[in-house]
Order: C-alpha cells, then structure tokens, then sequence
C-alpha cells in the first residue's frame, strides 16, 4: 500500500487583535498575487524576478552565459480564520518558501510551535535544541543527537538557559507524527489539503492549549524573551519613565567584561569629557534633548576610552548598557544587553528571595577610591589592609594544558577564604565574577594537582607559610562587589541574580559557604550626591 506524499507544512497561530490577513501580512511593495479562498482563507503568492544565481558570474565570470541559468523563487502565505474548541475564532498563517519574513511580528503568537511539540512528544524523543543563555552573554548554541535522546541527555541548565527550539519525534499514528520542530512556528510534514485543513488546524490548537508540557517541561515558563514590538515599545516606554524620575530599578552598566586596568573612563561623544563610569544622569546629560523618547537612547553612543594612548577603542549603544527591572499591568519585565524579558513571578520571588538570603561577609572591605587606579590597585590595598590576607590577583596558575590561566582568586586569607572582586557591571560581567569562584573551587576539590601547583606560586609570593590552601582548608568564597549602592548585599540584575543562584547552589554542594560584601565606590557615592564624605 503506497503512501500519501506528504507536505512540509509551517505553521504559525496569529494573535488575538488580527482580523484579517491585510493586518497579519506586510507585504511592502511586493507584486504579489491574491486568491480568496472563501471560508478557507486568503492566499498571496509572490514570485521573484527571474536571475542567473550570483555563483554563475561570480565564479565563472564570462565563460558561461548566465542567460541560460535563469532562475526564480516563489514564496506564499495562506491565512485561515478556524474555528475552535471553545467556539472562538482564530488565525493562522502557513507559510511556504521565504513568506515568514511577510509576518508582521506583532501578530505572531510567541512560543506556539515549541508548546504543540513539548504538549506532544514524550520527554525522550528529542533530537535538538537550540538554547540561548540568558544570564551571562547571551551565547547561542545548538544541539544535536544522532538518535532520540532524553532532554537530560543535552547540556541544558534549566534555570539558566531560555530554549528557543526544539525538534523531536511526534508518535507514529498521532496527529504530528514523525520530526517536527517548534519554536514560534510549528513546522511538521503531513499529507493534508486545503479542503481538510481548517479541522486540521482546530486539532493542532487543542494541543497547544494543552498543558501537558508542564509535567516534564515546566521550566520553560520561568523567562520568555519578549518579541511583540507593541509590548517592547510600552516596556521601552515605562524604562523612560523610570530613567526620568530617578527610580533606580533601571540604571546603566558596562554590558561586557572589560580590562578596567587599562580603561581610562567612558566618553558620550568621542573626543568629550571622560567619566569614571556610566551613571544615569551622565548619560541623560548628554543626551542632545531631554529624554522622551527610547530611540533617543538607541540611537545614542557611549565609547570607552583606553587608558594608554587616551583614544577611544570600543564604543555601545546606550540601549545596550541599559539594566533593570520593570512592572507593567502586574507583571514582571528584565531589560538586560538592551533585550527585553518577561519573568515568571513564581520564579521571580524564588530567585529574589535566595539571593536575599545570602550570607553577608565579615570580610572588612576598605572603601573604594579613583586614586586606586583600578581593579589591580584596590586589591592591593584590600591586601595591604590586614596581614591574614595575600594578593593573588594577577598571579595566575598554568593548569589545563595550552596556554590556560586559572585565577585563585584576588585575595586569599590565611582562615581559608578565597575573596574575588569586581566593579559592578552588567549581566555579562557578574557571571564573570561568580564563575571564576566557581572554576577555582571546583578545581580545588577535584584536582590534587592544581592544589599543588597553587600552592607553588603561593610559596613564591609568601615565604612565611602563613598562607596555603587544601581540599579541605578552602572555607568560603567571598565576593566583593564595588558599586554605588549603599546596601550592604548590592542590587544587581535579576538575570545576574540567576547566574549567582547557580553558583552558590553549586558551591554549597562542594561544602564551601558563599557570602558577597558590598564595596564602597567614595567617588560615585560623591557624585550621586547620596553621602556627603566631605
């Protein structure tokens, strides 16, 4: 018995507010072709100018005559009104060729296609995923496995990582049979036509009504990146707000790990005035209005200015270095890179409160000073300012092969306490701090060799034998975290927040305590104008 030939199908569910498919599509200027399909919906169909392929002339130059290797491609969109279980009606678009990019992404239902698969699959038929980590760089990785795996068998942190795709094995028999793959859209192969394809749609709705997800999956509800332009430019619009009556739950920060050794400062035109860090006033001072609009800020640069030659080396946008956390109609936002994320309020307190609870350190940090000259220069005075303490900073360890560097930490003490500090940054930059305590500690437990050699440079440094470290000796991680805020545990980003969560969960495991102390900036405190030191 032969088989029915099936069609590749991309499937997208339009949002509530979008009546028809003038309001779905964007088609520009393009020549495209309409049917009306009646009860079945609208279909428009574009076909490109024919061309020779660019690999023609641009390979073969002239020995070939490209005016016989014309070519052309034609892309479509069908929009169907369905009706559904609860007696609703809904859109939806399918999609074929390049046509998705004729969607207009206010009218796409976010995360459709990944919840009909994740409703549908069971939890080791998986064969990829595609994740972004959202509480460090925003680093993008796929994943693939040459058979059906469970979602255990892949490297995914679930507190940690926001999964954008996943592509699995639908049950033979079942409705979605065989791969498909879910992320806003659902692509998946079936032999349905035209004529069947409204109870086929109205069928796929109900397992994306479903929350059948939740009993393996449930973690994917805790942060969903926001992708509505009409929501984005509200949250952009509270983030103004809050940037213009000093509510501090949006600020600026350095969006990425930089040298603070050889940086000089930041700059808000490229040959201006530099500043010591990027504070909200400064940034709305320079600003060449007052701030009403967020393409203001978009459109805005800030350049980091190198110490050396006093030259500008990099620059962002100060859309980029925005941070914080915003409500809007009860719920939770996170702005983090100058990307918009809307938290789950369960997870939220759960994240909040555990950060709460840290142990504040009695480590007796010294207040923090310009005239230090950077990160190299404070912890040298933190060092300088008791003799139970070493200054490891920048005396790293070779270890791992190549040419690695493992750093100890900045400052260790003679009771067992590996202290790391950093400037408060963004994101990016506390994950950095909160992971290298975690290599360092990891490598203490688990390679006698490390200890060794660790313990060689700190001979080197220190010929008292006052100071060295074991599996056993190493009692807590410390981290110093330099900033503004005069609390004694910093506010720091909510997705810095999560990358801490998982640092002190994983730290608490090997038996170390964690606790984080807050240092002094004297300088921006001044500036602010929140303490008067004078």
């Amino acid at each position: 018995m032969s088989r029915k030939k099936k069609n590749k199908l991309t499937i997208y569910l339009i949002r509530l507010g979008f009546e028809d498919a003038e309001s779905v599509l964007n088609l520009g200027n393009k020549d495209t072709r309409s049917f009306d399909f009646g009860s079945c919906g609208k279909l428009c169909i574009f076909r490109s100018p024919e061309k020779p392929p660019k690999w023609i002339t641009g390979f073969f130059g002239d020995k070939i005559d490209s005016r016989d290797w014309l070519t052309s491609n034609a892309s479509a969109v069908l929009v169907i009104p369905v009706i559904v279980g609860n007696g609703s009606r809904r859109l939806f678009a399918l999609t074929f060729g390049y046509a998705g990019a004729w969607l207009k992404n206010e009218a796409i239902e976010r995360r459709f296609g990944l919840k009909c698969v994740l409703n549908c699959v069971s939890s080791d038929s998986l064969r990829q995923i595609r994740k972004t980590l959202i509480s460090g760089n925003a680093r993008k990785t796929s994943e693939q496995m040459p058979r059906k795996a469970k979602v255990s068998e892949f490297s995914l942190d679930y507190e940690r990582d926001l999964l954008e795709s996943v592509t699995a094995v639908g049950g033979s028999g079942t409705l979605l049979e065989g791969p498909i793959t879910g992320s806003d859209s659902l692509a998946v192969s079936s032999s349905v036509k035209i004529e069947d394809i409204q109870d086929y749609l109205g069928e796929i709705y109900s397992i994306y009504q479903s929350d059948a997800y939740k009993e393996n999956f449930s973690w994917i509800d805790h942060v969903a990146p926001v992708k509505d332009k009409g929501l984005i430019s509200r949250l952009e619009g509270c983030a103004v707000e809050a940037l213009c009556s000093g509510d501090e739950s949006v600020w600026f920060a350095v969006p990425t790990v930089i040298d603070w050794e050889t940086t000089a400062g930041f700059r808000f035109t490229p040959h201006g005035e530099t500043f010591d860090d990027i504070l909200v006033e400064d940034v709305l001072r320079a600003l060449r209005e007052p701030l009403s609009d967020f393409m203001q800020l978009k459109n805005k640069k800030i350049y980091v200015v190198d110490s050396t030659n006093d030259e500008v080396r990099d620059s962002w946008l100060a859309s980029r270095c925005l941070y914080g956390e915003v409500q809007l109609e009860g719920e939770q936002y996170c702005v983090t890179d100058g990307s918009w994320y809307k938290v789950d309020k369960t997870y939220s307190d759960e994240i909040k409160h555990d950060y709460d609870a840290t142990a504040i350190s009695d480590v007796v940090f010294p207040d923090y000073l310009n005239e230090y000259g950077g990160e190299g220069g404070y912890n040298k005075a933190l060092a300088d300012s008791s003799g139970g303490f070493l200054l490891m900073d920048k005396n790293n360890i070779s270890f791992g092969g190549g040419k690695s560097q493992i750093e100890l930490c900045d400052v260790l003490s003679s009771d067992g306490k590996l202290i790391h500090v950093k400037r408060y940054g963004g994101s990016s930059v506390m994950s950095h701090l909160f992971n290298q305590g975690l290599i360092s500690m990891d490598l203490i437990k688990s390679e006698p060799s490390f200890v060794e050699k660790a313990n060689q440079k700190i001979a080197c440094i220190d010929c008292s034998g006052a100071f060295s470290i074991s599996d056993s000796s190493v009692s807590e991680v410390v981290y110093g975290i330099v900033t503004s805020d005069c609390a004694r545990l910093p506010n720091i980003p909510f997705f810095s927040k999560v990358a801490f969560h998982h640092v002190k969960r994983r730290l608490k495991a090997m038996g170390v305590k964690v606790s984080i102390g807050g240092i002094r900036d004297i300088d921006k405190l001044k500036k602010k104008k929140r303490i008067d030191y004078d």
